[in-house]
């Protein structure tokens, strides 16, 4: 896999953006009680499995750190003193760092190919290579550290203690001294933290006030709650943080559950387990590659991708996904950034969010299962390729323009999207739904074009097989209007509720499509441009008949 810029694997929250707090792809979680590691598909209400066990040789499990680009998942071993790691899917299960005391949590700079962990018995935080390689201690002379978290981008770690309220932060490279944030004020016994590096927050655990907080890294702005007792925490120790859909999840060994919420507090906290676990969650990892770069990606990747806007000033993201890249999981671009699919595969959606781009270029099998999904103001252009699974969807005032390719399932358009066919072949329905405009030059529509409730098509080319106007409320009234010329109806609203419409469309198209009109709607019929130009200057020489008759 080639890479053109720095890889996040933990994930951060940049402002601005407000999905909902739900992911699509896995998050992992260390058990120390019961030694397993466990994980829950986010868009699978109740889908938990154990991924590794006691007989794969875990005692007690602590931190968990994820690289979803090569397949591995990272955790450190309590019991045994040991990092290891294993594939995914929890197959070749193996050493990495030995000899330890206490190994507590750890975190992946990937771009620096390193691995970082806290020891706590031996008041270090060291370093490897992620093979284990090259082992380091970078901060000495501390006091049992426990978690830990990544700036690469700013050169900081940051870390807790195992018995104290504060949270200090230190160069990754062992330069420089050690800064206890102080201004962090009335903590009692800090755990996991979690960064956010554009907006310059921190988010943590507080294991004895039973809260996540967060505040801004400068001191300023106060601390928040974002959650407590009140929301059914105890005793909260990992935590991360989804970029994208402003998620958060953490570990309450008190309460045994794995909890999800949102970045800023407004979402209700909600167990992803609502039966308590057998042991005590620790540790907790999403399964996403996240990149704030421009990037090249040819081989697999073992999770969701996200691609997301870089620090401000920075150039534009831009992601190509070219063959025979597969993403095993959902593939989204938020911010301004861009996907470029040019003959990759993805097995679940193809999303892009904010004022995002998507461009389907090529690819014999885009989407597996799933579909492509415009949302917010963003924009998806296909060109080409073939969207094998669901289909493609415009919403939130989205953008979608198909120039080619083929898609194997519908096209619908909704909440006041824009949808433009010029080309490319579709084989289900055409549906606008929602104050949604669909305009319709050329492409194929194998089965049935439909305007619902207050939308509106505009068809001047392209075959079409079907057509409905109809209206699920008399509030609303949908419009689909059709240029061309020779049309079996004259000009203007067609009468009848049902019949077959015949003649040429604008674009040089023949239509013979039977319709259906319903409810407050209509199907109007007018000239094409050439046609409106003759009228006019037939127009034009009638009443210049008219003067001269009159001036006689």
């Amino acid at each position: 896999m080639l890479y053109k810029t720095r890889i996040l694997v933990v994930l951060l929250v940049f402002g601005g953006l407000a999905q909902s707090p739900s992911s699509a792809g896995y998050l992992y979680w260390t058990d120390k009680d019961t030694a397993k590691i466990q994980r829950a598909r986010l868009d699978r209400a109740g889908w938990i499995e154990d991924v590794l066990t006691a007989a794969d040789g875990l005692v007690d499990p602590r931190g968990i750190a994820l690289n979803v680009a090569d397949n591995w998942m990272y955790w450190a071993d309590n019991g045994t003193d040991k990092i290891r790691r294993a594939r995914l899917d929890g197959s070749e299960p193996q050493d990495v760092v030995t000899g330890l005391s206490f190994p507590a949590d750890l975190a992946l700079d990937l771009d620096a190919g390193k691995i970082y962990w806290a020891d706590c018995d031996r008041n270090e935080i060291c370093r490897a290579n992620l093979d284990g390689t090259g082992p380091q201690a970078v901060r000495t002379g501390i006091v049992q550290p426990y978690y830990l978290a990544l700036d690469p981008g700013r050169g900081q770690v940051y870390w807790s203690d195992f018995d104290s309220p504060t949270i200090h932060r230190a160069n990754m490279d062992g330069t420089g001294g050690v800064e206890d944030l102080d201004f962090l004020t009335g903590l009692d016994r800090v755990r996991d933290v979690a960064l956010d590096p554009a907006t310059r927050k921190i988010h943590w655990g507080d294991r004895d006030a039973h809260k996540v907080q967060r505040a801004d890294r400068d001191g300023s702005g106060g601390i928040e709650d974002l959650y407590t007792a009140a929301d059914g925490l105890d005793r909260p120790h990992g935590l991360v943080l989804d970029v994208g859909h402003a998620a958060m999840y953490w570990a309450d060994t008190g309460t045994h559950k794995v909890m999800q919420g949102s970045t800023d507090g407004s979402s209700p906290a909600s167990a992803l387990n609502p039966d308590a676990l057998s042991g005590e969650p620790w540790g907790v990892a999403l399964g996403i590659l996240t990149l704030d770069r421009s990037a090249s990606i040819n081989s697999a990747i073992y999770g969701d991708l996200h691609a997301f806007d870089g620090p401000p000033g920075s150039p534009p993201t831009v992601v190509e996904l070219g063959g025979p890249a597969v993403v095993d999981g959902y593939a989204e671009a938020f911010g301004s950034s861009t996907l470029n699919v040019t003959g990759a595969s993805v097995y679940e959606d193809l999303i892009a969010w904010d004022w995002s781009q998507i461009n389907v270029i090529s690819g014999d099998q885009i989407v597996y299962e799933d579909s492509v999904q415009a949302r917010d103001s963003s924009t998806v252009n296909m060109l080409g390729g073939r969207i094998s699974g669901g289909g493609l969807d415009a919403r939130d005032s989205s953008t979608v323009n198909v120039s080619g390719g083929w898609i194997g399932d519908h096209l619908n358009a909704y909440d006041s999207s824009t949808v433009n066919i010029s080309g490319g072949s579709i084989s289900e329905d055409v549906f606008s739904h929602d104050f949604s405009t669909l305009n319709i030059s050329g492409g194929e529509i194998g089965d049935h074009l439909k305007a619902e409730d207050s939308s509106r098509i505009n068809v001047s080319g392209g075959a079409i097989e079907r057509i409905t106007a109809g209206s699920t409320s008399g509030a609303h009234s949908s419009i689909i209007t059709i240029a061309g010329s020779g049309f079996n109806y004259p000009y203007g609203e067609i009468p009848d509720s049902d019949g077959t419409l015949i003649g040429l469309l604008a674009g040089g198209d023949p239509i013979n499509a039977p319709f259906s009109i319903y409810g407050n709607a209509s199907i109007m019929l007018v000239p094409e441009p050439a046609t409106l130009s003759l009228l006019a200057l037939g127009g034009m020489a009638l009443l210049s008949r008219r003067r001269r008759s009159s001036a006689r």
